[in-house]
This record gives C-alpha cells, structure tokens and sequence, in this order.
C-alpha cells in the first residue's frame, strides 16, 4: 500500500491508514501530512487491538499534534497482554507536538503491552515542546 501525498486531520486518533485498531501492515508507505490534538502516528494512531505487527513499512511525511503521544509510525501503544512487532521499518519523516511524548516509531508506550522491536530505524527529525521525546520511543509507561 502507497499513500501519497494525502492530507489527513482529525482531533483523537490520528493515522494515515489507521486512526484505532492493529492487524498486519505489510510493505506500507505513507508521506501524509498528519494535523491531530493527540494520539497521532505515521500509519496508526492508537494501537489498542490485541495484536498487532507491521513489516517493511515506511513513514516519511509530517505528524503535528499539540497533545500527547505523537510518532513517527504508532501515536499511542495501549492495552493489557497486547502484542506489538515492529520489523525492518523505517520513520524518515517529521514529528513535532507542542506538548509531550513524541517518538520516532511510537510516541507513547502504555499498560502491559509486549513490544518486540527489530531491524528498524529512525532517520527523521522529532521534537516535543515540553519534554519526552526519543528518536525510537517518547515515553514508557509501565502499569
């Protein structure tokens, strides 16, 4: 899947392909320009089903939130006993909140979530106007 030149608003949940949920991402590339209050990603905006993987995906558009947990592929990881897998993908783009908790691949990192993150790399640029941010991770949780 190629999402090109797209632009994309919204309030709560923002991403280019998905706002909430998970499933399997493979080979997706988006440059969207993402605009949200929070809970914005790259390609999903709040990561809340039970699994969730992406492979080979590429994000390098814009995210611009002025709330927390902003990234570069992911906004938010959240849920007890939930499986992430992140594998040889890639965030090349632009994240910037005017609050905090900002992350190349996932801006924040919640509950009890498993998260197994491999062969991927953050070449872009991220900002947090507040504090918390990370080139792969904002900020971690833990319950």
């Amino acid at each position: 899947m190629n999402l090109k030149n797209s632009y994309i608003q919204g309030k709560d949940s923002v991403g280019s392909v998905v706002g909430t949920g998970g499933g399997t991402f493979t080979n997706v590339r988006s440059n969207a320009i993402l605009v949200a209050e929070e809970k914005a990603g790259g390609i999903i905006g709040l990561r809340d089903a039970k699994v969730a993987t992406l492979t080979n995906c590429t994000y390098s558009g814009t995210v611009s939130a002025t709330g927390n947990n902003v990234g570069g592929l992911i906004g938010l990881v959240n849920g007890k006993d939930h499986t992430l897998t992140i594998q040889n993908s890639t965030f090349a783009g632009k994240v910037h909140t005017t609050a905090d908790q900002a992350g190349g691949l996932i801006g924040g990192l919640g509950g009890y979530s498993d998260v197994v993150i491999t062969g991927c790399k953050a070449t872009g640029t991220v900002a947090a106007d507040n504090m918390k941010a990370g080139g792969f991770i904002g900020t971690i949780a833990v319950a």
